[in-house]
């Protein structure tokens, strides 16, 4: 089948603002573990706030792998482990990158029915050694109670990175002037492969992948300041399975074309910086993580001309499409 188009949100305020967006991967979870007694596997924060794949069979525990996590996560052995429960003929729904769901189809070989894949949108994975040294310099020491990458207090267009520390403080600055973030959508600190990414293709491994609908200015009535998911279903498995959690979402069909307009990493690499091994040079040689990403994401105005011009070059391609 082609790729079917939706954007949407979950009627229920309170799990929209635990998301990152729209919140429809806590309804494919409930849907899974509910409905079909399975078990969801997702990115998740370990005791050191490092990022690592899990699995859960609860619905509670499902609030550990919602909301984006920019740092690449370690699979450990959870292929593996999705395996022994497709075999035991357990439901699965695995979410990951692009490339985390190649992967799995390609280490699994055989196709399961029982098997729902959700990737999303990918602007690229950054560093693990990054996101360390970038904790401790905000934490000074302190320790930390929770992280969220997306906090929407100030709504979801303008997100906050936010840390709570156990003695009552927080850390909080919007995506504009937090330099992990600004580092990140950079693409200062992503890992190689993810400016040559082969996994960015219309159709994908993936029974669904779901993103930000930040087109959102070509549909105005479907706002929601506490997000708007984009969806894209790529199987028949992935339609049936849409249909079947529709009832808790507000939902609308909409043109391919239009849902990735704003949304160019769909099908877009990361560029890589050019100051990016100056960047690893630094941090290497123990400069401060915040004052290295500040002199390499200063930007001379050609970079920003040649910016403007390629991502102008990019929507009259889209509009060439429609």
């Amino acid at each position: 089948m082609g790729v079917s188009t939706y954007v949407g949100y979950v009627k229920d305020n309170e799990i929209r603002v635990q998301s990152s967006s729209g919140g429809i991967f806590y309804l494919l979870s409930k849907y899974i573990i509910l409905s079909m007694h399975g078990v969801v596997f997702g990115a998740q924060f370990d005791e050191k706030w490092n990022v690592e794949h899990g699995y859960c069979e609860k619905i509670e525990d499902v609030n550990n792998f919602m909301g984006s996590k920019y740092v690449q996560s370690d699979l450990k052995n959870v292929y593996i482990q999705t395996k022994d429960f497709l075999d035991q003929g357990r439901w699965v729904l695995f979410s990951g990158t692009p490339c985390q769901i190649y992967g799995l189809k390609a280490f699994l070989k055989d196709e399961y029915k029982t098997l729902l894949t959700m990737d999303f949108i990918c602007h690229g994975v950054a560093s693990p050694l990054t996101w360390e040294k970038y904790l401790r310099e905000i934490s000074k020491e302190k320790e930390i109670s929770s992280v969220n990458f997306r906090d929407k207090t100030n709504g979801w267009r303008n997100f906050s990175l936010k840390i709570n520390f156990s003695d009552g403080s927080s850390y909080k600055q919007d995506l504009n002037h937090d330099y992990y973030m600004r580092g990140y959508l950079a693409n200062l600190f992503l890992r190689p492969s993810c400016y040559c990414c082969k996994f960015k293709t219309i159709e994908r491994k993936a029974d669904i992948t779901l993103g930000d609908f930040w087109g959102i200015d070509n549909m105005p009535e479907v706002y929601n300041k506490e997000g708007v998911s984009v969806i894209f279903v790529h199987s028949e498995l992935g339609q049936k399975v849409l249909q079947m959690i529709k009832g808790e979402v507000e939902l609308w069909e909409t043109n391919f074309w239009t849902a990735i307009d704003e949304n160019s990493a769909f099908m877009q690499s990361a560029e890589k910086p050019a100051k990016r091994e100056d960047f690893f040079r630094s941090i290497r040689e123990n400069f401060s993580l915040v004052r290295s990403i500040g002199y390499c994401t200063s930007e001379s105005l050609s970079t920003v001309v040649k910016k403007f011009l390629k991502k102008a070059i990019i929507s009259i391609k889209i509009l060439l499409r429609k």
